[in-house]
Order: C-alpha cells, then sequence, then structure tokens
C-alpha cells in the first residue's frame, strides 16, 4: 500500500555485492511495478473459476434431471464457489417456495419440507421482485427470517425462465459485508443456466405433490363417505355407480361384501334393482331421471318403502367451475321422525279441539304480554275477532287507558 493508499503489486530482485576480497560490502534491489500484470492475471483467473464453476453444475444438470439430486448439486457447488457453510434452493410449487435442498443435508420428504410465501422475509422479496440482493448486514434488515442459527449477511437470486418464476437461490454468511455485487452477478448468471434445466423437473414434482395432496383428500372424503350414517351413492355422468357408502346397503338389507358388485354397476340396472322395495315402483326410476336431467337440488323428498320405513331422499348435482361432473344422492330412515311427528300433530289437533269447545276462555301471552293464541269461548266473551288480538300486547288491546291490568302484580 502506498503513500496515497493505492494498492500496488511489486516483483523485487536483490542480491549481495561483494568485493575483490569476497567481503559483502552492499545490497542490490529492483524493484519493479507489476499492478497491470497482476490484476489482469487475478480478474483472467477469477473468470476462468467462474467458467469452471458454470461448466460444473451444467455438466451435472445435464446428467441427472431429477429435481432433488439437482438441488444437491446446486446448493454443494454455489457453497463451495461462495465460500460459505449455508446454501439453500427454493423452488416454487403450488406457489409457494419450498426448500428443496440446504448444505445441512436435511432429510427432506415431502410433508416436511421449509416452505416460505411469495413476498415473505429476504427469499419471498426477491422471488417477488424477481431482483437478486446482497444483504451486507441482516440485522438492519426487518424481512430477514432466521432458520436456525442466525447470519449477519445474505445473497439470493431469482431463478427465472421466459418471465415465470421457478426458484430462489439463497445463501447466508456468518460474517457481516460477506457477500459482493460480483458473486450476484455470478450468481444471476448461473441462475439463467439452473432454470432451463430445472423447469421439466419442477412441473413434475408439482404433479406428484398435487397427486399426494389428492390422494389423501380422497382417502379422508372416502373414510368420512363409509362412516356417515346417511346412506349415500355417487354416480358419475357416464351412468355409473361410482361410490356407495356401507349405510346405503345396509339401509336395503345388502351384504356389505357386495358393495363391489354395485360399484362399476350402471345406474339403470342398479334403479330398476332397488325399484322393488318402494310403494312406488312404477315411478321410482323415472322419478330419478327425471331429477338427473333438471339437475337441480332436491332436498327432503319422502319415499316410502314397502315395509313400512319411510326415507328421505336428497339429490346434490357435484360441480367443478360451473360444470356438473357427477351426482350424489342421500337417504335417510326418517320413519321414527315422521311418525312423532304425526302423532305429536295427533295430540295438538286434539287437544286443541278440546280446548276450543270448552266453555271456559283461554288466552296465552308469552312473557312481553303479546297474544300467541285464544280459543272460541274467549273470542265469544270478548267481542273480538282472532286476528284482531294474536300478534297484539293483550293489555293495549284488552284494557283502555284508566283500566289496570289485574294480572301485572300476579306476574311482578
Amino acid at each position: 500500500i502506498n503513500r496515497d493508499g493505492d494498492r500496488k503489486y511489486i516483483s523485487i530482485k536483490s542480491k549481495r555485492l561483494y568485493d575483490s576480497e569476497n567481503k559483502a560490502y552492499a545490497y542490490q534491489a529492483i524493484v519493479r511495478d507489476v499492478t497491470k500484470e497482476t490484476l489482469a492475471d487475478i480478474i483472467l483467473k477469477r473468470k476462468q473459476r467462474i467458467k469452471n464453476f458454470e461448466v460444473l453444475v451444467l455438466a451435472e444438470l445435464i446428467k441427472n434431471p431429477d429435481i432433488t439430486d439437482n438441488a444437491w448439486t446446486i446448493v454443494k457447488h454455489i457453497s463451495n464457489f461462495l465460500g460459505t457453510k449455508d446454501c439453500v434452493f427454493y423452488a416454487v410449487v403450488n406457489d409457494e417456495l419450498v426448500q428443496m435442498a440446504n448444505t445441512s443435508r436435511i432429510n427432506y420428504n415431502d410433508q416436511n419440507r421449509f416452505k416460505v410465501k411469495i413476498g415473505e422475509g429476504i427469499v419471498g422479496q426477491v422471488a417477488e421482485s424477481r431482483m437478486g440482493i446482497v444483504c451486507p448486514g441482516t440485522r438492519l434488515n426487518k424481512n430477514y427470517i432466521a432458520e436456525g442459527e442466525k447470519r449477519l449477511s445474505e445473497i439470493a437470486v431469482p431463478v427465472v425462465l421466459d418471465d415465470e418464476l421457478i426458484g430462489v437461490i439463497d445463501a447466508e454468511h456468518l460474517d457481516k459485508n460477506y457477500f459482493t455485487e460480483e458473486q450476484l452477478e455470478v450468481l444471476s448468471q448461473i441462475s439463467t443456466i439452473v432454470s432451463l434445466y430445472l423447469k421439466n423437473s419442477i412441473i413434475d414434482l408439482e404433479k406428484t405433490i398435487h397427486q399426494v395432496k389428492l390422494e389423501e383428500t380422497q382417502s379422508k372424503l372416502q373414510i368420512i363417505f363409509e362412516s356417515s350414517s346417511d346412506a349415500k351413492v355417487i354416480e358419475s355422468l357416464e351412468g355409473v355407480i361410482d361410490q356407495v357408502s356401507h349405510a346405503f346397503v345396509n339401509l336395503f338389507n345388502i351384504p356389505v361384501e357386495n358393495i363391489s358388485d354395485i360399484v362399476g354397476l350402471k345406474c339403470a340396472e342398479a334403479r330398476e334393482m332397488l325399484k322393488q322395495f318402494f310403494v312406488e315402483e312404477s315411478s321410482f326410476a323415472s322419478r330419478i331421471q327425471e331429477i338427473v336431467d333438471k339437475g337441480e337440488v332436491v332436498i327432503d323428498e319422502i319415499l316410502e318403502l314397502k315395509d313400512g320405513r319411510i326415507l328421505s331422499r336428497d339429490y346434490n348435482p357435484i360441480k367443478n367451475n360451473g360444470v356438473p361432473i357427477a351426482h350424489i344422492w342421500t337417504y335417510k330412515d326418517v320413519t321414527l321422525i315422521l311418525n312423532y311427528d304425526k302423532s305429536l300433530e295427533f295430540q295438538n289437533k286434539k287437544y286443541k279441539r278440546i280446548i276450543e269447545n270448552m266453555n271456559m276462555g283461554l288466552m296465552e301471552v308469552d312473557n312481553n304480554d303479546v297474544i300467541l293464541n285464544v280459543n272460541n269461548a274467549f273470542i265469544n266473551m270478548c267481542g273480538f275477532k282472532e286476528d284482531e288480538l294474536i300478534g297484539f300486547r293483550a293489555e293495549d288491546i284488552l284494557f283502555g287507558e284508566d283500566d289496570q291490568n289485574p294480572m301485572r302484580d300476579v306476574f311482578e
């Protein structure tokens, strides 16, 4: 470093000088300024290192198209290039940044991968803006999210192909001001190479994760479907039985082991088989077809079985984005409920007739003195019509302004 603070690279050649008696009498040194040559060599070596880095990554990406192996390849070589032990690759899967691999070599499966939302943290911001970033001090960055031990500097670049975000390459270091703009430029270049080879791999992974979630959802729905106390049947648009619940076969006394014989059966054949159980046997199949043709929801349609049971039937068309994809039927045994309602209705009518014909005026009011019900004897006594009483406060109707309600003291 010279007096002006400039860094200089020099070459020094020196030797000891001897006299005729072979005694050393001086030193000679030749100093040459090699700054230009040295800097050119440093730049050349740096470019060669970057080129070697790019070729190394590219060669392994070509060799193995698997997304998980590719992710490990990326973080391994990038961490070596940057001189850090903390490098992560995030892939965009179903609109989330999913950590595919990091240099800590955590064993992932599709259930425990670390995820970051677009726009969340430094990584999420890079994904949202699609611009790389060097964060020299994470303590001053409110968006920094520490995963494990806190690092003081971070660098992140988006992986973009044809204006579509593929993922984010992210690295951190324990030291402050560690990463440089030159490293950001190199990572941006390598991200372009990476994007070309990861696109198809991420699409395949996205399909796999979607399929796993779909299978889990179907499994849960199957459990709910089979454990439901209501008898359910799902029919396809092609007129085939897709699913039958255990409650359904139990309702019609069909052995559970025969479910496999019903699933896959044509709906027309199934209706012909079931119609024998119903009182309206001749119209059973035609009524179902009528409902399907209309495609409108039907709730609590009452059907009577020949054995005396009464069923309630619901129909719901299953739609996806407004387009029908299947039909679901639900049958419930409502025999006890309807019989109880009929009995209750009969009792109410019986006692109402008795009360109405008693030579005793009766009036029913709520806690606010609003008239709920009156019998014929009361109407005849007071001279009002029924619609002049029900819904009005008794005190307002039956007593004048100067009259006192004799019942007030009773309630109070």
